[in-house]
């Protein structure tokens, strides 16, 4: 990727450098070796050049050196970036052997940048189907102009688009001219629309010469507002042809140029088209949460992200017809474009960049995402990973880490896109519904055994269109994508292994996932933390095994989703409120190495919940109207029981009495009746409510994790207010003994909850064994521990808390009759909710 220049290669400033040596005798190993950087400046009146020790190079921040002691070396492109007066430098190597010392070194030129010219664009304002025409003249450079990419964001430079690119014609030199040709450049395009409040959009352009400098100018601010009617009326026009072959003519423009235009130019009208459609979308789902429609159920919030205020009232009809109308003209428009960018194709680095940067945000609003457009998304950005590791060693690392962004961007938006339906996290589409019905053509390639035909035969309805047909197929697309999703991320850490040395990291941070590769040695994994974002966090131990020695070197990869998939098999775990997180870690040849800790030493995760899962109110208890002679304690029955019984939870207890200044102790026991007086103690543990550790929001809290829970289906809780004369403290070893009745002066609310950890098994199915529920647990997040590394999720469910008046009296099979009806009732009450119908499991 460095161009020779006689003595010198050129490199472009905002390029790093990585170099590989080995001993020309490689029969012998070098006792050490060491690099050191020069700068040079040339004397330009005698044509010598001075070249002296880098003076910072031990000094400087540990992001710009890597490898000082290795056969790879790496200097980023800080290094020339902060540097911008020194033109000239040497990277050596100097090898030891015993005695002897050899060294070799390259030396390196920079590449200068394109020299200004001028760029404007018209109008200075106008809509989304405006054609606004940029035009850049002269810019000239010694090595000629290459192209001109331009760019537009709003308020954050880092979610900047790429719209398009074009090379540029040559218009002659001016007179005494050292740096070449001058070159302009003319390009017609949309730009994307800026917010409500602020419509303006920021437009610059990179210059590029033939040897690959770039030089970034700002061409202006541009007033773009949203044109809703031709947004409208090309809806209009994909409904009345739903494909894009054999389209009748259409009175939309922007479908005409979709259906007239090179594959550059489709790809930058998505774009645009995908823009202003995803700007849309957060005002409709905004107005629609404010209308009473539950965020968690239409939406995934972003990661770090802030629970977006309702209403109390839940949405009428008209709303949520309203919100389903726009919903599915939107995933209409969107797999018209995802079409539109299957019929283009072009070898062309440019194109590949432009297109994934399309997908990326054709993909973004993971709620309007057929099945169609998923598979189509998927499959194009797995192609686009494949052409990029095709090429891992005639691009820039710079090049690689722009189109990695939007390839990882489009592949995880389209698995949480795939899950959303599964997970009850996003409304069934109507295009995916009708689709449902018998064996359609966008289901042949799922029909691809003799046991789908025998399910779908099964299912009522066989030539109709039902719910139990549309979610087969939802998982058949699910498990392709899946595996499509793996492989892109697989050839992704390939790529990226050919330009991280030892030490060096590349993140992605965005609102749609969290995802890091890093080189490291093994002794670097060692009590290291993650932290992704807020409330998110990887910790591993002092101590782990490991099947390599210290010093291989490895990869890791780390990523947080903000959807947790579902399972494979019939849904077993509530996760449907869970971000997903993992951690990998690869050899040298990208084979996966198994971590192990030990469980005095476990690995922490802190696995965040959507921002938008909704608490239940607290439920309050009159307690101080009831008498029960001879029972000490006032009884609550939690139903505990999972489907799978090897899936555990933990369960979390929530006590808020009217009286902070009381004190109370709690008893509790599984799968029976708990009995504590001077005769009779048959209790599973006990626990002290002291007014002196209260917390700040008045609540007492008990945690039971899932190891203690496990195989047990229900638990029943005692409470009693402790009299003056009784003491609380925490530190009492003995529970207080209380032979009366109870006596309540103060009424309570109580609230309960369980949530679990889970592991993905090889199977994509959720797994608990060898998770512990940790006790930093709450509404916003779970605390796991875990002996070795995979993808994790959490788990949370309401449990209901009812009230027995006289558990000692009932059996157990009475028990588990209290426990079903409890349960039917409780589906039932959050079932006839639509906010909250994903709870029960």
């Amino acid at each position: 990727m460095c161009s020779p220049n006689l003595e010198f290669q050129y490199i472009n400033p905002s390029t790093q450098v990585a170099l590989y040596s080995r001993p020309a005798n490689q029969s012998i190993t070098p006792n050490s070796m060491k690099w050191t950087v020069y700068q040079g400046l040339m004397n330009r009146s005698s044509g010598v050049e001075n070249r002296t020790q880098f003076t910072k190079f031990n000094s400087d921040p540990d992001d710009w050196f890597f490898g000082r002691d290795t056969a790879n070396f790496t200097a980023s492109n800080q290094l020339f970036l902060q540097n911008r007066g020194i033109f000239f430098w040497r990277l050596e190597v100097v090898y030891t052997f015993n005695e002897v010392n050899s060294s070799s070194a390259l030396d390196f030129e920079i590449n200068q940048e394109p020299t200004p010219g001028d760029c404007s664009i018209h109008p200075p304002s106008g809509t989304t189907s405006t054609m606004f025409k940029i035009l850049c003249s002269d810019w000239e450079d010694k090595d000629g102009i290459k192209d001109f990419s331009f760019y537009a964001w709003t308020a954050d430079i880092g979610h900047r688009v790429l719209l398009g690119s074009t090379t540029g014609s040559t218009t002659g030199s001016t007179k005494g001219s050292t740096t070449g040709l001058k070159t302009r450049s003319t390009l017609e395009l949309l730009l994307p629309a800026g917010s409500e409040n602020a419509p303006s959009v920021l437009v610059s352009v990179h210059v590029q010469d033939n040897r690959n400098c770039v030089k970034e100018f700002n061409i202006a601010n541009v007033s773009v507002v949203t044109n809703h009617s031709d947004i409208n009326e090309f809806i209009s026009a994909i409904q009345a042809a739903p494909t894009k072959n054999g389209a009748p003519s259409s009175n939309s423009s922007l479908k005409k140029l979709l259906n007239n235009s090179s594959p550059t130019v489709v790809a930058r009208i998505v774009t645009a088209i995908s823009q202003t459609v995803n700007q849309i979308t957060s005002e409709v789902i905004t107005k629609a949460v404010a209308n009473g429609m539950p965020a968690a159920s239409i939406s995934i919030s972003p990661l770090g992200g802030r629970k977006i205020e309702g209403s109390s009232e839940s949405a009428n009809e008209s709303t949520i017809k309203e919100y389903m109308r726009l919903l599915n003209d939107y995933a209409s428009a969107r797999e018209f474009l995802m079409e539109s960018l299957m019929d283009t194709t072009s070898p062309e680095w440019g194109h590949l960049l432009l297109q994934a940067s399309s997908l990326a945000r054709l993909t973004q609003a993971t709620n309007q995402l057929t099945r169609k457009t998923c598979k189509l998304a998927s499959a194009k950005c797995l192609e686009i990973a494949i052409a990029l590791n095709k090429r891992a060693t005639k691009i820039s690392y710079e090049d690689i880490e722009m189109i990695t962004n939007h390839i990882v961007l489009c592949a995880t938006n389209v698995l949480s896109a795939i899950n959303m339906p599964l997970q009850q996290r996003g409304k069934i589409l109507e295009l995916d519904s009708s689709r449902s019905g018998g064996v359609s053509e966008d289901n042949n390639d799922d029909i691809n055994s003799e046991l789908d035909g025998v399910i779908l035969n099964s299912f009522d309805s066989k030539d109709e269109p039902s719910h139990e047909r549309n979610i087969y197929y939802q998982k058949l697309a699910a498990k392709k994508i899946v595996m499509d999703v793996k492989a892109t991320l697989e050839l992704i850490a390939a790529t990226l292994k050919v330009h991280l040395n030892e030490g060096q990291h590349m993140t992605i941070n965005a609102s749609t996932v969290f995802a890091a590769w890093e080189s490291a040695s093994l002794d670097s994994l060692l009590n290291k933390t993650i932290v992704p974002f807020e409330n998110a966090q990887i910790h591993l131990p002092t101590t782990l095994s490991l099947n390599l020695s210290s010093s291989k070197r490895i990869s890791l990869r780390s990523m947080v989703q903000p959807l947790a998939i579902a399972s494979a098999n019939r849904s077993q775990v509530n996760t449907s409120l869970s971000t997903m997180i993992s951690l990998s870690v690869f050899d040298f040849n990208g084979i996966e190495v198994q971590i192990e800790a030990n469980y005095t030493h476990p690995i922490e995760l802190i696995i965040p919940r959507d921002p938008n899962l909704t608490m239940p109110n607290m439920k309050l208890f009159n307690v101080t109207s009831i008498h029960i002679p001879n029972q000490q304690f006032y009884f609550h029955l939690i139903d505990i029981a999972q489907s799978n019984e090897n899936l555990t939870v933990s369960l979390h207890f929530e006590m808020r009495p009217q009286n902070r200044n009381l004190n109370y102790l709690f008893i509790f026991k599984f799968d029976g009746p708990p009995q504590l007086n001077t005769i009779i103690k048959d209790i599973d543990d006990w626990y002290l409510f002291c007014s002196s550790n209260i917390t700040d929001d008045g609540i007492h809290r008990y945690f039971i994790d899932n190891n203690r829970t496990a195989k047990h289906r229900s638990i029943i809780v005692g409470l009693r207010e402790l009299n003056n004369a009784e003491l609380c403290s925490n530190n009492t070893s003995t529970p207080p003994i209380f032979d009366q009745s109870f006596n309540f002066s103060s009424d309570y609310e109580l609230r309960t909850f369980t949530s679990g950890c889970y592991y993905l098994d090889s199977n994509n199915n959720w797994q608990s064994d060898g998770l512990l529920v940790g006790p930093k647990t709450n509404h916003t997040q779970t605390q796991c521990f875990s002996t070795h590394l995979t993808t994790f999720v959490s788990g949370y469910s309401d449990v209901p808390c009812s009230v027995i008046e006289n558990p000692i009296s009932l059996s157990d099979d009475k028990i588990n009759v209290e426990i079903n009806i409890d349960r039917s009732l409780y589906s039932y009450r959050h079932n006839s909710n639509l906010s909250v119908s994903y709870f029960t499991q």
